[in-house]
């Protein structure tokens, strides 16, 4: 990327009208960024109080809305493949997972969780928490199962020791993923007849590494922590 790029990331603001808000696809990019480590803007916005921001640039576009030199970018998987071609090898990381299951697993869980905690017939609960149970064991079993490259190194390895989806290191399978595992871990506790998450133990293993990690990553950044927190480690209050 050229020295003079400027990159200038919009994302929806949490009720504080500060911070970032619990919008997945908004932390999602803000995560990409972080992991980058390339310098950029962010810049959060509260529609309810400051409606005509985008006006000028993104006239009737959704957040998050990505502005790089200038140009504007608002589709979210276009922005995280604009990112991963623009800002790579050697100067920024590549996030790219090396095994295709990693890009997939989980990419269920959240349609479950919706469809679960948006139903409007009580009748049909059970039927659509055992579908989002299941969806949750498939995501469990695949972080708990061991990847090629840890069998190589440990051929008689029973359960990953990864702490991550794809490895040891985040990658856009986590930045995609983990905004949504949040929601789902939050507001999945009492309600809804009072059920609570299931005791898997792969994301609820990957979930405190993931805020550790890109809290490291965040610091020394000209961003409020609880910004960087909420939005690169799933510690967003769901608002």
């Amino acid at each position: 990327m050229a020295e003079t790029a400027k990159l200038q990331l919009f994302v929806k603001a949490s009720e504080d009208g500060e911070s970032v808000g619990h919008c997945p696809s908004c932390q999602r990019l803000f995560m990409v960024l972080l992991l980058k480590g390339a310098p950029f803007t962010l810049t959060t916005v509260d529609i309810r109080r400051s409606p005509d921001v985008l006006k000028d640039f993104a006239p009737g576009s959704q957040l998050p809305i990505l502005l790089h030199d200038g140009d504007t970018k608002t589709d979210t998987l276009q922005i995280e493949e604009f990112l991963e071609e623009t800002l790579g090898p050697p100067e920024f990381p590549s996030l790219a997972p090396r095994y295709r299951e990693s890009a997939t697993a989980g990419n269920d869980v959240f349609h479950r969780f919706s469809a679960f905690i948006k139903n409007p017939v009580p009748t049909q609960d059970d039927a659509l928490y055992q579908l989002l149970l299941r969806a949750l064991t498939r995501l469990d079993s695949y972080l708990r199962a061991p990847l090629e490259h840890e069998l190589v190194r440990e051929p008689q390895l029973g359960e990953s020791r990864r702490r991550f989806l794809d490895g040891d290191q985040l990658t856009l399978a986590d930045c995609r993923l983990l905004p949504k595992l949040h929601i789902v871990d939050v507001s999945a506790g009492p309600g809804r007849g009072a059920r609570g998450a299931p005791p898997l133990q792969g994301p609820h293993r990957a979930t405190p590494l993931a805020h550790r990690r890109c809290a490291r990553t965040s610091a020394g950044r000209p961003y409020p922590p609880s910004c960087a927190a909420s939005a690169a480690t799933w510690t967003a209050r769901c608002r």
